[in-house]
């Protein structure tokens, strides 16, 4: 956006193993402020076009459901706001997937409600919560999605293998668009593309995840993109 040209070095970055994490990171993209109302990945442009950004819906709970054969079908359009009462509580919703990440790499119930309820303390719209603290939210969490229990706070934490899994599935697809000479900007699970290729991406992500996890769903995805500023 302000007119300087982006270093596209990435590299991966891995937890004690190669079996852990994976994930891309240290490029100037990522660096790109998201928050508070400025996309300023948005901005950027690649050979002079604009750009959109597309990402999977709730991936490690869909990743986890194709690789436990739990079935993805079942799953709403989003796991998040599907546990709540008020689905348009953006805060509460923020809260929730918090707390699922956390309970996905914590290795007990009790150190992932402390995790939980740090954040919280932390938060500046924390009176805007609805569902209570870390242990009514831990609940809430098992309560909604019961074939994931034994996932949730395990001795490996299981979300680092699932870090492992969606860095292979970026892999994938940066590999199909290299292979087809198309420019593309991985931001762990999502991807920044000219605005031409937006079609091409959406396919591109739907099929690789089929391919890799061996599942004949649909994937959903949102997608982001600037006009008129907005």
């Amino acid at each position: 956006g302000d007119g300087a040209n982006l270093n596209n070095v990435y590299c991966r970055i891995f937890n004690e193993t190669f079996e852990y994490g994976g994930r891309f990171y240290r490029a100037d993209i990522l660096r790109l402020k998201q928050k508070g109302g400025m996309d300023q990945r948005l901005d950027v442009t690649i050979d002079g076009e604009s750009v959109v950004e597309v990402d999977y819906s709730n991936l490690h709970f869909r990743i986890a459901s194709a690789i436990e054969d739990m079935g993805t079908y079942d799953l709403p359009l989003d796991v998040y706001s599907g546990m709540l009462e008020d689905e348009t509580n953006m805060t509460d919703r923020y809260v929730v997937k918090l707390a699922v990440n956390i309970m996905l790499n914590a290795k007990s119930f009790d150190s992932a409600i402390r995790a939980i309820n740090q954040e919280i303390e932390a938060m500046a719209d924390k009176d805007k919560i609805t569902i209570g603290s870390g242990k009514s939210i831990v609940s809430l969490v098992k309560d909604s999605y019961v074939q994931f229990a034994d996932l949730f706070c395990s001795g490996d934490s299981y979300g680092r293998r699932l870090q492992n899994m969606d860095s292979e599935l970026a892999s994938d697809i940066i590999q199909r668009f290299i292979s087809l000479d198309k420019p593309i900007l991985p931001v762990h699970d999502s991807f920044v593309v000219q605005r031409k290729d937006l079609d091409l991406l959406c396919n591109c992500m739907g099929e690789c995840f089929r391919e890799r996890f061996g599942v004949d769903v649909g994937v959903p995805v949102g997608i982001k993109w600037k006009a008129d500023g907005v």
